[in-house]
Order: structure tokens, then C-alpha cells, then sequence
């Protein structure tokens, strides 16, 4: 005997929890950011940690057309470019094991170096492989972080610029507080590095690339422009700080939906979830989520956040589960399974923005992004 099948199972095709990424909104955003600055100045799409969440492949390919370059931070994202397809020039920003040198040859990658000795090193191994390494020498000038300090820039150039085998192709330094309109440390850091740059180009040694401004200090500090930006978390249509809204507009491109894998009616005194820190003030349903923060949903957020459902926002309650959420859907409801609720992202005004959930447990945007489970389904459209 065969069981009935309700319509609502029937929807419960995969995928149940999924990323939808718009490649016309990152494609606007690149443009968008590109009309900051000046012809000729060149963009370095940064997309590391799988880009911001959003895929690493499949952003580099929609972004491909609008940008001369990607930055990532190991060597395993740079080789899935390159095995995806991807020719432009990537930059690894963080530091390789030694083993790793010789596949970044290889593949024609470039190095970010911030530390003489590591540069001197890389030039011994490019010597003895006989291959180039290209490097981008970065230098501190307040960061505090990577990056050769600015009072041994200098020789430290001069010492690297001595071998043959490292072809010096960029010079460039981060900013430790670029969000901040008109801020005076921000301009001693670029001043301080246009100085440099000053210096090293009156003793003949000059850079394809020259480059101080990632988001915010392209929006707000054109002197951090010199040769190149270098995007992140702007190019996914979000904003390092609300101040920055009125000053670009952009759009979100990530919109994280799950479907409801189960809607029940609980009644008035019922608890949901662990600690039983839910309790029901009235009968009503809740439905279930598959989305949890093994998933990259914040537990911060238990109790805290809501969920965008038929044009309407609903209240996510209880703590949030590993793998799972519940959602408190009021005293009537016509939600079926199979549905979908938009948990993140999607366009002003029909979705949950990711700054809002951010600042409800005290982080930053690009937290929430970065830490979603590379396991999630990204679909691309346009």
C-alpha cells in the first residue's frame, strides 16, 4: 500500500538551503566603484575567503570582465583560479610555506612580501628553480600588522631590488582605519607612503603597481588611489560602516535562502530549543529552517533575528541549532513546506540586510559573510 505524498513533501527538493549570488549587482558594483577613480588606475578584485562567502570561482568569472586582477590569501585559492579558467594577474597576500614557492612560480602567480628575509629567500628559490617570482613589497606605515616597517623600507627595497630573479612589480601598504571620514591617521599613513614611493622612484626603482586604498579609502581618500584599488567587502554590496551609504550606492549580491522542512503548531507554555529559553506566550506555529551555525549562522543571533517570508519578516526564536533554526510564524499561517524564507541578504526593503545582522551581535559584515559554509550551494544569476 502506498502512503499519500502532500505536495508540501513533494517540494522538498534539493537544494534545501542554498546562496543565491547576483553577478549584475557585483558587476554594478565594480563599475560603481571604478567611477571613483581616476582612467588608468587599475582594480584588484579581493577575493578571498571564498569571496567574502559568495564563491570564489564563480565571482572571479563574473567579475572578470570589469577588473585587472584578483587578490586572495593562500596559495590553494590562487591555483583554483587558475584551474577555473582565470588569466588575469593574482596576488596572494598571505605568507606561503616554503614547499608552496615553487607552485607559485609555476603558475604565474604574484607574492606579497613583509619581510626582507622572506623576500631574500624567495629570491634563492626562484635562483634555484630558475623561474621569476613576482612580488608586491608591502610596507607598515601604521597598520602594525604585515609588511616591512617604514623606517627599514628603504634598504630593506634597495637590498631586494639587488636580484635579478624577483621582478619588484608592486609596492603597496593598508590603511588601519580608512572608514573613518577626514581622519588624520588614515592621511599621515598615505603621506607617509607617498614619501616612500617618492624616494624609491627618484632612485629608479618604480612599480607597475602602487597601491594604499581598499573599500573604504576608495570612497573616501582619492590620494590612496596611486595606481591600483583594491575592493573587497564594497564589491559584494555591503559597507564597512553605515556613514559610507550616502557616499556610493551599491547593491547586495548575496541572498541566502532556506526552505521550510517542517511548520507545526505548538500551543501557549510550549518551550522550543536547548535551554528552553523559548516559551510560547500563545498557540501558535513555527517552522524550521536547515540552517545552522555549523552553516555559518551566528549562535549570537538566537533570539535575535528575523527571517523574510511572503513579504513579511518573522521572528527567528530559541537558540539557533547546529544545524537548524525556528521561526515563530504567529497564530495563523498558510506557509508550506517546500516554500523559501530569504535568512540573509537580498534587496532593500524583501530581505534581511547583512549589516543589520551584523551589528545584532556586535560584529561585522564581513564575519557574517566570510564564515558561511563553503558547503552551501551558490547559484549565480543575473
Amino acid at each position: 500500500m502506498e502512503a499519500p505524498v502532500s505536495r508540501a513533501i513533494e517540494k522538498l527538493t534539493h537544494p534545501l538551503l542554498w546562496a543565491e549570488v547576483n553577478t549584475g549587482h557585483l558587476a554594478h558594483n565594480a563599475r560603481m566603484l571604478r567611477s571613483l577613480v581616476s582612467p588608468g588606475v587599475a582594480t584588484l578584485a579581493v577575493v578571498k575567503a571564498n569571496a567574502y562567502g559568495h564563491g570564489l570561482t564563480g565571482v572571479a568569472k563574473a567579475l572578470q570582465e570589469h577588473v585587472d586582477g584578483f587578490g586572495v590569501s593562500s596559495l590553494a585559492e590562487a591555483v583554483r583560479l587558475r584551474r577555473s579558467g582565470i588569466r588575469h594577474p593574482v596576488l596572494i597576500f598571505g605568507h606561503l610555506a616554503a614547499d608552496e614557492f615553487r607552485q607559485a612560480f609555476e603558475w604565474d602567480l604574484s607574492l606579497s612580501v613583509s619581510d626582507v628575509e622572506y623576500g631574500m629567500w624567495l629570491g634563492s628559490e626562484a635562483q634555484r628553480t630558475g623561474l621569476k617570482a613576482k612580488i608586491h613589497v608591502k610596507v607598515d606605515t601604521g597598520m602594525g600588522r604585515f609588511g616591512i616597517p617604514l623606517r627599514e623600507a628603504l634598504r630593506g627595497l634597495q637590498d631586494l631590488a639587488r636580484w635579478p630573479v624577483l621582478e619588484l612589480e608592486g609596492l603597496y601598504t593598508h590603511l588601519a582605519q580608512a572608514e573613518k571620514s577626514g581622519d588624520g591617521f588614515t592621511r599621515t599613513q598615505i603621506s607617509r607612503f607617498s614619501d616612500l614611493r617618492k624616494t624609491l622612484d627618484e632612485q629608479g626603482l618604480q612599480f607597475a603597481w602602487v597601491h594604499a586604498g581598499a573599500s573604504s579609502a576608495v570612497v573616501q581618500y582619492p590620494e590612496s588611489h596611486f595606481s591600483l584599488i583594491r575592493p573587497g567587502l564594497m564589491l559584494y554590496g555591503l559597507y564597512p560602516h553605515p556613514s559610507l551609504k550616502g557616499l556610493v550606492s551599491l547593491k547586495p549580491a548575496l541572498t541566502l535562502r532556506a526552505k521550510w522542512v517542517l511548520i507545526k503548531k505548538i500551543a501557549a507554555g510550549d518551550t522550543v530549543g536547548y535551554g528552553r529559553t523559548y516559551i510560547a506566550d500563545r498557540d501558535t506555529w513555527i517552522g524550521i529552517l536547515p540552517m545552522g551555525y555549523s552553516h555559518g549562522y551566528p549562535w549570537g543571533l538566537s533570539g535575535k533575528s528575523k527571517v523574510f517570508y511572503r513579504g513579511v519578516f518573522y521572528s527567528v526564536i530559541g537558540r539557533i541549532s547546529m544545524d537548524s533554526i525556528a521561526v515563530d510564524l504567529g497564530s495563523a499561517t498558510e506557509a508550506a513546506g517546500g516554500e523559501d524564507a530569504v535568512l540573509m541578504g537580498g534587496e532593500e526593503g524583501a530581505g534581511i540586510p547583512i549589516e543589520e545582522l551584523a551589528g545584532g551581535m556586535g560584529t561585522i559584515p564581513y564575519e557574517i559573510v566570510s564564515r558561511l559554509d563553503p558547503g552551501i550551494p551558490r547559484i549565480y544569476r543575473d
